[in-house]
């Protein structure tokens, strides 16, 4: 397999992405994008990903119950691996970086939109 390295210059903090779960059984994911803590909102994440766009979660663990599980805690985090669905063929790679609390399995009763950030290799690859 070739790939294409797009190498994307941002800095640190434009490399979280956070992803709201579509469908947890299809392991479907909405780019929400990166959020700029200072008009707390999402800005369009570094390309090839765009605002809206849905990937599937090839790897990553989930439901989450765990903050070791984030990268900050041991140095190591969850690998996640992101392909899409439809449209161009990329895929992502990042280590966990947070998540809201409601990433718990079923039963918990937490309720809201289940997301994660991810801290994406700033080398993104297209298969």
């Amino acid at each position: 397999m070739t790939e294409n390295v797009v190498v994307a210059t941002t800095t640190e903090q434009d490399n979280r992405v956070s992803f709201e779960l579509v469908n947890e059984a299809a392991r479907t994911w909405k780019v929400l994008g990166c959020m700029d803590p200072q008009l707390i909102e999402y800005k369009n994440p570094p390309a090839p990903l765009a605002k809206d766009g849905v990937l599937r979660m090839e790897e990553g663990k989930f439901p989450l119950t765990d903050h070791r599980d984030l990268e900050r805690y041991d140095g190591r985090g969850g690998t996640y691996v992101f392909t899409s669905v439809t449209g161009i063929e990329i895929r992502i790679t990042g280590v966990l970086d947070g998540f809201t609390y409601n990433c718990s399995p079923p039963g918990f009763d937490t309720g809201g939109a289940q997301i994660i950030s991810v801290k994406i290799h700033l080398g993104l690859s297209t298969p």
